[in-house]
């Protein structure tokens, strides 16, 4: 968690001075009120949507599952950001992917499962949990 906090403090300080540079000191505050206006609404629920949907709910999931599964059987799924996104551009913008992302999406899909270990087979014995308890009053 530290890493991240660090990663969103840190590298706005030099974004800052860059933007400064190259844009001049008054640029950050016209963007920053041409924001709040009715042109600037869409970029608004854009940043709410990266917030709350890409940030928390999307590290949320991922911190549940490295904290259910080990780590190399989550981390391979991340190759699969670019495809969902292709995927949802798709059905919410109506963009029509080119035969090479298509077959790109397949080619990642395919390593993605290729390449993700299995969990090895278990009989119902060794697993946990799943040993019958004598009835009360039974004696083996």
């Amino acid at each position: 968690m530290h890493l991240t906090v660090w990663m969103c403090v840190i590298p706005p300080i030099p974004l800052f001075a860059a933007s400064m540079l190259t844009e001049g000191p008054g640029a950050g505050w016209s963007a920053l009120g041409a924001a709040f206006t009715v042109e600037g609404l869409p970029g608004l629920a854009a940043v709410v949507y990266l917030s709350l949907m890409a940030t928390v709910v999307g590290s949320g999931i991922w911190t549940w599952l490295m904290r259910r599964y080990p780590a190399g059987v989550v981390a391979p799924y991340s190759l699969l950001v670019p495809v969902a996104g292709i995927a949802l551009a798709a059905a919410v913008l109506g963009e029509r992917p080119s035969v090479t992302e298509l077959v790109a999406a397949v080619v990642i899909v395919g390593g993605v499962l290729l390449g993700t270990p299995r969990p090895a087979r278990s009989t119902p014995d060794e697993v946990v949990g799943t040993e019958e308890e004598p009835l009360v009053g039974d004696r083996a």
